[in-house]
């Protein structure tokens, strides 16, 4: 899973929420993110929204590729 998507989960409050040790200093509790994972691999997949998600990213990749090779 990439950071990103990872910071996106948090926040939208679909991830535990870190906790604050300081200035940038963000964790979060082991217990908390296990929960979450078994949680999470025991619902059925959104295939749809799988999907979705999947033709965003490959859409956004080849613009980039695109915009690489035409030096824009």
């Amino acid at each position: 899973m990439a950071i990103s998507t990872w910071l996106d989960l948090v926040r939208n409050g679909d991830a535990p929420q870190p906790v604050l040790r300081g200035n940038r200093c963000t964790r979060w509790l082991m217990a908390d993110v296990r929960n979450w994972l078994v949680e999470r691999a025991s619902k059925p997949l959104d295939d749809d929204a799988l999907i979705a998600r999947s033709t965003k990213a490959s859409r956004a990749a080849k613009a980039k590729r695109d915009a690489s090779r035409t030096g824009a």
